[in-house]
């Protein structure tokens, strides 16, 4: 058990250091985990680093393999079935290198780096010359993803004109004004805000950060465009991933670790089909039932349309089916007008897993209509933030913080996103009809992303089934495509995530009947932690007992 522990300790070491963005963002503090001359790096890309990067992830395998599993201790053996499941993943991208994308509109390094970058705290001195030494590696970086994208062109797997044109307009408008770029602003006011530099120190380090974004920074987004620019015209596929040779073997393994569901696309393309079909049949039997709800709809509102009113009131409501959660502070931030068009219609930044005390949502002002209090619900409470705060209370193997599993987090946030129109005053017929609506056109997406990723579909395939609900608009449906085309299985964290939260709690109130609580349901899958739903519906086999008081199976 002890030498578990050491080994899932130097696995988590080796991986937080691997560049300071990781080792920033994951520790506040990290002397107290014993690191103290981290190298400081954005990091390494390209084929040879992925195929050294695989062979370490093998050897760290192995080195799992060796424990003997029935000798750990309940808890240890959760990480190990974990760890054996996030490590044998990531061993099999070795088998689809060249389909990785890192430069998505949505989540590649030209959208998220700038955001990342005007969070970094500022705790001390180190940490200001170590966000400036990282600005200056910004050129030395996009150099090496943009080497990558040629070495894909070659292989015939570089992105589709209208997606290179897209980014290659995200990094024009970044970059457009430079003089008065966010990340100078955003620098400025952190710096201002610090009472332990002298007035001389703040202006120099000002002076320096304006001086890297405008010379290391606007040369990396340069490159990237004269890159991209340089490679349109080389894609050899413009639709789905299974268009590709091996597209359909690999959106498969993307599906699975998008999800964390170990259903076959398949089989999730029946239960999608089938819940949209459910949820709309059941929308229609409420309509019928009560003539008024059409008009109740047409004339709803929420109780409070203020971020800050939300959150409060979100964190009062849900004290009865969620566990309790320690004190914390959320702050509100506003999407720079410069990233509006090509970042998340809100998203929440996740804290150290030693500083959860500060944590910050962005809301993204390009979306208009965005309905505030269900999108706080998704990042705030009961979603991201009380979820990720939640996890660093149970004190959680260090390792765990390094293991992605989307299925989860964002399935838990959009399980509780529509859980949340019962946490007002809406009627209950409109907060249940807004919840079936909402789902089943997140279903809609995501079966339409199984549609063109796996059974081929092409644009007109999307309109015709489009079509089948109302959607005529040839140009939502040129934008739905495209946004799958370039966010392939994106949509289906959300929903399958959610779909497979929702099929673990039929599952335990079948088998408590009566005795079920949703408050200890909630519970044991927050204990559980992000994982792959096979291994939560696993130990949830041993969790139901005949009162509704054991949540904490590890204990067992």
């Amino acid at each position: 058990q002890s030498a578990f522990d050491e080994f899932t300790n130097t696995v988590f070491l080796d991986t937080v250091t691997s560049n300071t963005i990781n080792l920033h963002f994951t520790l506040a503090y990290p002397e107290n985990y014993g690191i103290t001359d981290a190298k400081v790096t954005l990091g390494d890309y390209g084929y040879d680093f992925f195929m050294e990067e695989y062979a370490r992830t093998g050897e760290m395998l192995d080195s799992l393999l060796e424990f003997n599993y029935e000798l750990l201790t309940p808890s240890q053996q959760l990480t190990y079935d974990i760890l054996e499941d996030a490590l044998s993943s990531e061993l099999a991208n070795q088998n689809y290198i060249y389909f990785t994308e890192a430069l998505s509109p949505l989540t590649g390094y030209q959208a998220q780096l700038p955001v990342l970058f005007a969070n970094y705290t500022f705790r001390n001195k180190t940490d200001i010359e170590n966000y400036l030494l990282l600005l200056n590696e910004f050129d030395e970086f996009f150099t090496k993803i943009m080497d990558f994208q040629k070495q894909k062109s070659e292989q015939g797997y570089f992105m589709p004109d209208f997606m290179a044109k897209n980014v290659i307009e995200q990094c024009e408008i970044f970059i457009d004004d430079i003089e008065n770029n966010y990340l100078i602003e955003t620098f400025n006011t952190a710096i201002s805000e610090t009472d332990w530099l002298s007035e001389s120190e703040k202006t120099m380090y000002c002076e320096k950060n304006a001086q890297s974004v405008k010379e290391d920074v606007a040369n990396a987004y340069g490159i990237i465009i004269d890159g991209l620019n340089g490679l349109l015209g080389t894609a050899t596929n413009e639709a789905g991933l299974c268009y590709y040779s091996d597209g359909k073997a690999y959106y498969a393994h993307l599906v699975r670790n998008a999800t964390g569901s170990a259903k076959s696309v398949k089989a999730l393309q029946t239960l999608t089909e089938k819940y949209i079909q459910d949820s709309l049949q059941e929308i229609y039997s409420l309509m019928i039932a009560d003539p008024t709800l059409i008009d109740n709809l047409e004339s709803f509102s929420f109780s409070y349309t203020e971020p800050a009113e939300i959150l409060e009131h979100l964190k009062l409501k849900i004290a009865s089916d969620f566990p309790a959660l320690p004190n914390t502070s959320c702050e509100i931030c506003t999407v720079h007008k410069s990233l509006e068009e090509c970042l998340s219609p809100a998203f929440f930044i996740v804290p150290p897993i030693d500083d959860t005390l500060n944590n910050v949502i962005y809301i993204n002002n390009h979306y208009g209509n965005m309905n505030l209090f269900t999108t706080l619900a998704h990042e705030g409470y009961p979603g991201h933030l009380y979820q990720n705060v939640y996890a660093s209370s149970l004190n959680l193997p260090a390792v765990r913080n390094m293991l992605s599993y989307p299925g989860y987090t964002e399935g838990w946030a959009t399980y509780v996103e529509y859980y949340s129109y019962n946490l007002d005053n809406l009627e209950e017929n409109v907060a249940h009809t807004l919840a079936l609506n909402d789902s089943a056109t997140l279903g809609l997406y995501a079966y339409l992303d199984m549609g063109i990723h796996y059974d081929g579909w092409l644009y007109e395939d999307v309109l015709e089934y489009l079509k089948i609900f109302g959607f005529t608009s040839e140009e939502i449906a040129r934008d739905i495509y495209e946004t799958i085309l370039q966010n392939p299985a994106e949509y289906l964290s959300y929903f399958i995530g959610y779909l497979e939260i929702t099929e673990l709690r039929e599952t335990a109130k079948n088998r408590l009947g009566e005795n079920f609580n949703i408050k200890d349901f909630h519970s044991f899958l927050l204990e559980i932690g992000p994982a792959p739903y096979d291994i939560i519906a696993d130990y949830m086999e041993r969790w139901p007992s005949k009162t509704s008081t054991q949540t904490n199976i590890l204990t067992e």
